[in-house]
């Protein structure tokens, strides 16, 4: 079930992250929206995007994890997940921790 913050939002096709990444950062869009990763801006469609094909338009390695900041804080995304872009949103990416070798 969708809460009230989302229940209107548009899913994002892989379909339509393809031809956004075609397009380049010069691409037109009625909506586009800022969102900045690793201190970089980028234009992307509000909407609902699946973590790991948010990362490949925005240019994150697949290999590394995905953070969001909120109010400070780092939350980290799973790859699976669902991601809602309004605008404005702050991402960090970072190699992944994991067991010592």
């Amino acid at each position: 079930m969708k809460d009230d913050l989302t229940a209107d939002v548009e899913d994002i096709s892989t379909e339509a992250i393809d031809e956004d990444i075609k397009a380049g950062p010069e691409r037109k869009h009625p909506k586009l929206v800022v969102v900045t990763v690793d201190g970089k801006t980028h234009r992307v469609r509000p909407g609902r995007y699946i973590v790991q094909h948010f990362k490949r338009l925005v240019g994150v390695d697949p290999a590394y994890q995905l953070d969001q900041v909120v109010a400070g804080e780092f939350k980290p995304l799973d790859d699976h997940d669902k991601l809602v872009i309004h605008g404005d949103e702050v991402f960090v990416s970072h190699v992944r921790g994991g067991a010592a070798s």
